[in-house]
């Protein structure tokens, strides 16, 4: 009795190390978890953010996997805050509407805009769906920091009823904003050499 009673302190403190051991061993694992989650907000991208009053005005805006951006529409004014880009192509980030077209139509793009920073900016017609090609060439136009207005045309090249007028605006970071925004089909021109209408 006195052998055993001699051991079994020692009994107890190797039973109490053990737990010691496993105790450190999920806090360890706990921290290791809670640092993933730290480094995964860290580093993943936040949502592309649309508010509601977009809705209305059917701009929409699209942003490639990897790229953090927020878009916002109010009054008239649209604007996109670009917080994060995985490659700096205009591409990455477009702000798109709907738009029925036919072969030959001239089609009038007006707007203003801005933005924190001088930059380039590029506005297309295309197809809204698969293969999503060009109808006309895509237009480069600048953003400066004040107030500048664009008037650009396109002519389609093809009948598309569900066509896009696309601003790419994903070459660089940053904050852009447009106001009234017009889209509407001009007058065809005259071709040379045909007389027009009597009076």
């Amino acid at each position: 009795v006195l052998f055993r009673s001699r051991r079994f302190p020692m009994a107890v403190q190797a039973g109490r190390s053990t737990g010691d051991r496993r105790g450190r061993r999920r806090i360890e694992a706990a921290a290791g978890v809670v640092a993933a989650i730290f480094l995964f907000l860290a580093v993943a991208p936040l949502p592309v953010v649309s508010d509601p009053s977009a809705t209305r005005e059917d701009w929409t805006l699209l942003a490639n996997p990897g790229v953090a951006a927020r878009f916002r529409a109010e009054d008239g004014l649209l604007r996109v805050e670009v917080h994060r880009l995985k490659r700096r192509q205009p591409s990455e980030v477009r702000l798109e509407r709907p738009l029925a077209v036919k072969k030959g139509e001239r089609w009038t793009v007006s707007f203003q805009v801005r933005s924190d920073e001088d930059r380039t900016a590029v506005c297309r017609l295309n197809q809204g769906v698969s293969p999503w090609n060009p109808l006309a060439p895509e237009q480069t136009f600048p953003v400066a920091v004040p107030w500048t207005s664009q008037r650009l045309e396109f002519v389609a090249a093809a009948e598309e009823l569900d066509a896009r007028v696309q601003f790419l605006i994903g070459a660089v970071p940053g904050v852009v904003e447009f106001r009234d925004v017009q889209i509407h089909r001009s007058a065809a021109k005259q071709p040379s050499g045909v007389p027009g209408p009597e009076k």
